[in-house]
This record gives C-alpha cells, structure tokens and sequence, in this order.
C-alpha cells in the first residue's frame, strides 16, 4: 500500500502524530469516504448514479479540493466508484 493511502486510511506516520486520544474525529477525508460509503450501502446512492461535481462535494461537506480527491481516490480503490475522464464520478455496479 502507498504511503499516501496509508495516510488517508489514517494509518501512515502522519497518524501516529496527531494530538488527541480516544476522542480522535475521523479526518475530513475519512467523514468523507464515510458518509458516501453510507449512502452507496443504504441505497440512497444505487449502482450507475453519478456522484456530485467536486465543487458540490466541497460546497456541501465545507472540505476542500484536496479532501474530495483524495475521498475519490480511496472509494474507487475499494471499488465503489469508477471515474469517466470528462463525465464524472459514477457508483460502481456491484
């Protein structure tokens, strides 16, 4: 696994440094992946639904561009949703 995605699963260096203990809030990134992972398995989101623009994802979850990237990323690792270069970011058929 990448450092990179390590960082963004909460596991890599960066983690092991950050203030707080059992009371630690997921990253933005992480509330992120959560809560569009919630909808795609609760249905609310259904396989070939296309997700919100970036800027919609920022405006609505008050994250910036970096956050909705590397959310993105992450879910379509996992295999969630897949990218059409020009088109958008689609949940994944199951």
């Amino acid at each position: 696994m990448s450092q990179r995605y390590e960082a963004i699963q909460g596991r890599g260096a960066s983690s092991r440094h950050r203030a707080g203990g059992a009371d630690r809030r997921p990253s933005k990134t992480q509330a992120l992946i959560q809560h569009i992972t919630a909808q795609i398995e609760s249905g609310e989101l259904k396989p070939g639904d296309k997700l919100p623009s970036s800027a919609q994802l920022r405006s609505l979850h008050q994250v910036s561009g970096m956050v909705v990237r590397e959310a993105t990323l992450v879910l379509k690792a996992k295999g969630l949703v897949v990218g059409v270069p020009g088109v958008g970011v689609f949940v994944a058929e199951r």
